[in-house]
């Protein structure tokens, strides 16, 4: 029998969940054969991706002048460069014609039209946006236009699989994607599994992220510090950074190959990671696989994973005294510490690729056939699922219906957008004429 096309749209490892989604789909759906393209390693080699970018400079030069300041997430969405990607990623599809296509996040518009269309997503900036502004400097409208492009793809996308309830909610309210076609998967551990910890006998604190500031670190770092006083013998392993300290009891690992990652997991007593900016937190998932109790905060998703009193602490963002009475209480006793534990490990079951590749492969192939009956007129079984989401857009409609006339005024333009929308209109059809000659190309 002749195996089925699955045609799959990367940028980068996004934290090793891509290989980790392959492998899933690739168990799940054994009759499939999946290819895997990197669009942005494509873009890099294709020296037309230059000549897009060119294009795009008045475009990024005038988003950067109304906005003050130049925001890097421009550079992917300007208009020449996603066109540029989309018809690479269309270019794809005609070759390899696949049964469907698959993209992850959203920092590219895969979808062609010719074949159904999946997205895989941890976050929405819709879902945290005011985490973008704070640690990204990224302007307001910047993830504006973040966020209409993100509209494009869910739009264009025949189903968007998110890794939380958090996100796909998000996507119900916040881009008013149909309900039945934005679906939670879940998410799994990107590193080997090892031993459980034991926990007992341990006072090592583990701390695993690349972004010291934007993980809660510093706040760690002074919670620690009051730790000490009660807890001479504790130490904090910090991995995956090396933030400048030197620091009594603190231990700067560094990155640490993800087959060896285990053996700090099991050394642990407790996992704290105080994230102020977090999309999902695949590392609070690791530390389930381990039964480690867990100190978080309760931002995004993350309360997902971490129960309150149950397999961990939550705190607020830069909270240092809720933190360090927090890992006061874990270290302190055994019975709480074990009762965490124990409580982390039976919830791991909730989080694994397995579960989440079930998930995906089951409604991947349901919406398809779906679909093709809707075409043929022939399926009653979206009624429900229609109505229902006619229902929450007319909600979402009079949620967002101005009542106030600062409301009005918030929406006329500033008076330099107003000065300068002509020349913009101009530059803005000099560049769309200009890209149309790439089709010749």
């Amino acid at each position: 029998m002749k195996k089925k096309r699955i045609l799959m749209f990367i940028m980068g490892k996004w934290s090793h969940s891509n290989a980790a989604i392959v492998d899933a789909l690739q168990d799940k759906l054994p009759h499939h054969e999946i290819r895997v393209i990197d669009l942005l390693q494509q873009f890099k080699r294709d020296k037309r991706g230059l000549i897009a970018c060119l294009l795009d400079i008045p475009v990024l030069a005038w988003n950067a002048l109304i906005d003050r300041d130049f925001d890097k997430t421009d550079i992917l969405y300007a208009p020449a460069t996603s066109r540029f990607i989309n018809r690479m990623a269309r270019r794809f599809t005609l070759e390899y014609q696949p049964d469907f296509t698959i993209q992850t996040t959203t920092r590219f518009n895969a979808s062609t039209g010719l074949v159904p269309h999946f997205t895989v997503i941890d976050i929405t900036v819709a879902a945290a946006r005011q985490g973008y502004c704070d640690l990204f400097n990224s302007t307001e409208r910047a993830l504006d236009r973040l966020h209409l492009f993100q509209q494009q793809v869910y739009s264009a996308s025949t189903a968007v699989f998110a890794m939380s309830r958090y996100v796909r909610n998000s996507l119900v309210w916040d881009y008013l994607v149909t309900p039945y076609r934005a679906i939670n998967i879940g998410a799994g551990p990107n590193i080997m599994l090892g031993q459980r910890s034991p926990l007992l006998g341990s006072r090592n604190i583990l701390f695993v992220g690349t972004d010291w500031v934007r993980k809660g670190g510093p706040t760690l770092l002074a919670a620690f510090r009051l730790l000490r006083k009660n807890h001479p013998q504790a130490t904090l392993n910090i991995i995956g950074c090396r933030p400048d300290i030197n620091e009594p009891g603190v231990n700067i690992i560094g990155r640490v190959a993800r087959e060896h990652l285990h053996k700090h997991f099991t050394e642990a007593r407790v996992f704290a990671l105080p994230t102020v900016h977090e999309a999902l937190g695949i590392a609070f998932i690791e530390a389930l696989h381990f039964g480690l109790p867990i100190v978080a905060t309760g931002i995004n998703a993350i309360p997902e994973i971490v129960e309150d009193g149950v397999n961990g602490y939550i705190i607020q963002p830069g909270d240092v005294d809720g933190l360090a009475n927090a890992l006061d209480q874990i270290l302190s006793s055994d019975k709480i510490a074990l009762a965490f534990g124990n409580a982390a490990y039976a919830r791991a079951s909730h989080f694994t690729w397995d579960r989440a590749g079930k998930v995906l492969s089951e409604n991947i192939l349901q919406l398809i056939k779906l679909d093709q009956e809707i075409d043929q007129g022939t399926s009653k079984s979206t009624s429900h699922y229609d109505s229902h989401a006619q229902a929450q857009e007319a909600i979402r409609c009079t949620l967002l219906q101005p009542d106030n006339k600062q409301a009005d005024r918030a929406r006329r333009p500033s008076w330099y957008e107003d000065i300068f929308s002509e020349t913009r209109s101009i530059l803005h059809s000099m560049q769309t004429g200009i890209s149309m000659l790439l089709k010749y190309f």
